[in-house]
């Protein structure tokens, strides 16, 4: 697949969707950068939708609901992402849906980023996440977020997408609409990102797009906290089982056995060869996440990395087993797996 080429001139009517529940610390930053944004007067809207949250916020929006008129607050009868994200839908006037999330910030030129990839052919278009934050645990959610990033765009470019992220994606509402949205996965508790890419994908193969710029970049917050992050990604990968190809995530799961199994015959064995194809796989790992943080313009946390090289296969496999049994809790709410 071609790399994709940007289009002149395209100024559609933008719908930003921030699907957000109990955000009272972050939603204002994030309002602030999209009142920020570079992009014609008239032609984009804000659509908040509140997801039952609990700590009222009417009252903390109601200055920004009053003042500026683009910026509008919904909330949603039915629980869940996916569904505050249908009523963003349902309820915009937007040829383009634009959605983040509330604990993000976006760039300046976010939006008009965006669209010089919204053409014609194109359906779905998403944009790389950055972490902030300092510290080991930090630092290793950036180098997993890098990671997730290079293999979200080699996907796109090998025509098999596996991942995307609800924090910087785009689809046409149209496209939205005419392919049931969430119908067939919307039970599931999470993969409003995945699902919708793979299913548009399905249908329309040259029409999604990774952009791949710095402009286009938003800024994330990672978890604070070690059981934060783990509940975190048995949330993102309770879906594998659930998804039509799940072959990816068991070959993940599969690669990571066999490398603490041969890692472990390393020690015992003194198998150089072995470990040379360790030192090849950590020089492979330090080049692609090298890649992407130069296109965030992050540098690379080297002792977490370190660490990570070490940790990493344990806590895939860790995070593999627990996806697939007991129940975890997110944003106040559990959910059985």
């Amino acid at each position: 697949m071609p790399i994709p080429r940007p289009v002149v001139e395209n100024t559609p009517y933008i719908t930003v969707i921030v699907p957000f529940r109990n955000e009272i610390d972050n939603l204002p930053r994030l309002i602030d950068s999209l009142l920020r944004l570079k992009y014609p007067e008239g032609k984009l809207e804000i659509l908040l939708v509140d997801d039952h949250s609990e700590d009222n916020p009417g009252e903390y929006l109601g200055n920004y609901l009053k003042k500026y008129s683009h910026i509008q607050l919904l909330h949603s009868d039915e629980p869940g992402k996916k569904a505050a994200i249908t009523l963003g839908v349902k309820r915009s006037n937007g040829e383009w849906m634009i959605v983040t999330d509330a604990d993000c910030v976006v760039t300046e030129s976010w939006i008009k980023g965006l669209v010089r990839y919204m053409s014609g052919e194109r359906h779905f278009v998403f944009g790389p996440i950055r972490l902030n934050g300092s510290g080991l645990l930090s630092g290793f959610q950036k180098i997993e977020q890098a990671a997730l990033t290079a293999l979200g765009g080699v996907s796109i470019q090998s025509g098999t997408p596996s991942m995307a992220n609800a924090a910087n994606m785009a689809f046409r509402k149209s496209t939205f609409e005419e392919l049931g949205g969430y119908m067939g996965n919307s039970e599931v508790p999470t993969g409003d990102d995945e699902f919708l890419l793979q299913k548009i994908h399905e249908q329309y193969p040259d029409g999604v797009v990774f952009v791949k710029d710095y402009k286009v970049l938003v800024d994330a917050a990672p978890s604070r906290s070690i059981i934060g992050l783990i509940n975190q990604r048995r949330r993102w990968a309770s879906k594998w089982g659930k998804q039509a190809q799940p072959l990816y995530a068991i070959f993940i799961l599969v690669f990571y056995v066999l490398l603490i199994f041969k890692t472990i015959q390393v020690l015992i064995d003194e198998n150089y060869a072995i470990l040379l194809l360790l030192g090849i796989k950590w020089l492979a790992d330090l080049v692609l996440v090298l890649s992407v943080q130069q296109l965030l313009k992050q540098r690379l946390p080297v002792f977490a990395f370190i660490i990570g090289q070490i940790l990493y296969p344990f806590y895939a496999i860790l995070i593999a087993i627990l996806a697939n049994f007991g129940s975890y809790s997110w944003k106040g709410r559990t959910y059985r797996i």
